[in-house]
């Protein structure tokens, strides 16, 4: 199969910070794993992968996205 797995990378101040890999089956993403550095109150850069991830699945026609 192909187009059955995508991932996610955040930047900040030129330096990949946090990241995430998902796959596609059927209708459904499915995060498989993620990492992310530590970063200063205020800088949501999981959260900003994840978000991110969520409306990518969407774009691909995916109804569920399973953390």
């Amino acid at each position: 199969a192909t187009n059955n797995c995508f991932t996610i990378c955040a930047r900040h101040e030129n330096r990949d910070v946090a990241a995430a890999i998902i796959f596609t089956f059927a209708n459904t993403a499915f995060y498989y794993h993620g990492a992310s550095r530590k970063l200063p109150a205020g800088i949501p850069a999981a959260q900003l992968v994840q978000w991110t991830a969520i409306q990518e699945a969407k774009r691909r026609g995916m109804a569920h996205y399973n953390f």
